[in-house]
């Protein structure tokens, strides 16, 4: 199945996503910053789906994206941006930045599901 990196620096919500993600069959790997993971990206061919918290300290997840889509390697990768605290206005420019979704948190097990089973379809 998948290999799935969850940024997020909320503890509490990189372990609810990693229960859902491996109830789903696939692999998760966790990261606590935007740096930290943009790290693990540059290094691992591997991931499947990006999943990235937006406010974040170090690197925040719009940085991400951009570093992220900016690697013609990582262009066909699909990610998902969440935020509880995010506007709706603003959510469009998280899409002109290459997210191909967004979730709100917090979020249900059967959004984070069925959003997680659409971008692995791909």
């Amino acid at each position: 199945m998948g290999l799935i990196l969850v940024v997020d620096d909320e503890r509490d919500i990189r372990i609810l996503a990693a229960d859902i993600i491996k109830t789903l069959g696939h692999t998760p790997i966790l990261s606590p910053d935007g740096q930290h993971a943009y790290e693990l990206l540059k290094v691992n061919d591997s991931i499947d789906l990006l999943i990235t918290d937006i406010f974040m300290p170090k690197m925040d997840g719009r940085e991400l994206i951009r570093k992220f889509r900016g690697n013609n390697e990582h262009s066909k990768i699909p990610i998902l941006a969440m935020s509880g605290y995010i506007s709706h206005k603003e959510i469009p420019t998280l899409f002109d930045l290459g997210a191909d979704a967004f979730l709100d948190k917090p979020f249900s097990y059967n959004d984070f599901e069925n959003i997680i089973r659409k971008l692995l379809k791909k």
